[in-house]
């Protein structure tokens, strides 16, 4: 029985999801992301889909203990019953960081650095949300090892500044968030009614929807997509290069897995939470950082998934 590409596909994405830790266990250290995609030899693709083992910096395996060494094969059970050795690619890409910094638009009372605004979003009670990542305004809580918020009724006061290009602010209280490996995300609660108007982009474009198919198909790889953030203010252009990779950070507790991978790398510190568009202007995620090849999306699925919304 002959198996088809998506199906081969498939089966890979779900193995990495299903035992990337444990893949991951003898090179904790170095090992940034894992991905499905195309074999490169001598810096050239081929069509061979192979484990990519994205490092920090590529080690001569020489000079690593044999039990070390990332192998060239992984033997994979495939739903046919057959064993299918697949090959094995290493990227160096360098250290990932989560993409917030000085200066941004997002300021909060528990971070230090700062992030920009992903979009404007309402719920069903007709209140106002502005959309980031969760380590954006929750940083101190990070650190508490307290992943998920949810505001208590005695606090009432405002504790997130949104700063607007011509220097204008306004206030707004975080409302809820979550990171794990699934999602990013916070919501800051504004004191304004709904309105469609703030997530008119900066060409005066307009949102056009959202992708919500789940997972992202494996086709999705290769397509444009457009990213605005506090540094790419009036959009900047990129590449989607995996639908589903497995990114590590800093913090053995956080990775995030089916992430959007983007290439070339468009954003930098300051930009996580920006908006990720795709060629249609529907939304497909938001920025959660970077390394020194690639930025990192959060699909929007997933936030959907966390909290329903409705895209202003």
């Amino acid at each position: 029985m002959s198996i088809s590409t998506r199906e081969k596909i498939d089966v890979l994405q779900k193995f990495l999801k299903d035992y990337h830790n444990e893949i991951r266990s003898k090179h904790i250290d170095n090992i940034v992301a894992l991905r499905i995609g195309k074999k490169n030899i001598n810096g050239k693709p081929t069509n061979v889909y192979s484990i990519v083992f994205q490092v920090v910096k590529k080690i001569n395996p020489d000079e690593l203990d044999p039990k070390f060494v990332i192998p060239k094969k992984i033997q994979i059970d495939f739903p046919d019953g057959k064993k299918r050795f697949i090959k094995t690619d290493v990227e160096e890409t360098g250290k990932f960081k989560f993409h917030f910094g000085i200066a941004s638009e997002v300021k909060s009372k528990y971070s230090i650095h700062f992030g920009s605004v992903g979009l404007f979003v309402g719920d069903n009670l007709n209140r106002t949300y502005m959309l980031t990542n969760y380590h954006v305004v929750a940083e101190s809580f990070i650190s508490k090892r307290r992943f998920r918020y949810r505001r208590p009724l005695s606090q009432t006061k405002s504790d997130v500044r949104i700063i607007d290009r011509n220097g204008s602010d306004i206030n707004g209280r975080f409302e809820e968030g979550l990171i794990s490996h699934e999602i990013d995300a916070a919501f800051v609660e504004l004191p304004i009614d709904p309105d469609p108007r703030l997530n008119i982009l900066p060409d005066n474009s307009r949102i056009q929807g959202r992708v919500l198919v789940r997972p992202l198909p494996p086709s999705i790889k290769n397509k444009p997509v457009i990213i605005y953030s506090f540094y790419n203010p009036t959009g900047v252009n990129s590449v989607i290069s995996d639908n589903s990779a497995v990114l590590y950070t800093d913090d053995e507790k956080i990775f995030f897995e089916d992430i959007i991978q983007i290439r070339p790398k468009v954003t930098q510190g300051g930009d996580s939470g920006g908006l990720v568009l795709n060629a249609k202007f529907a939304v497909l995620g938001i920025i959660v950082g970077g390394d020194n090849l690639c930025s990192y999306a959060i699909p929007f699925y997933k936030i959907d998934d966390f909290k329903n919304i409705n895209i202003l």
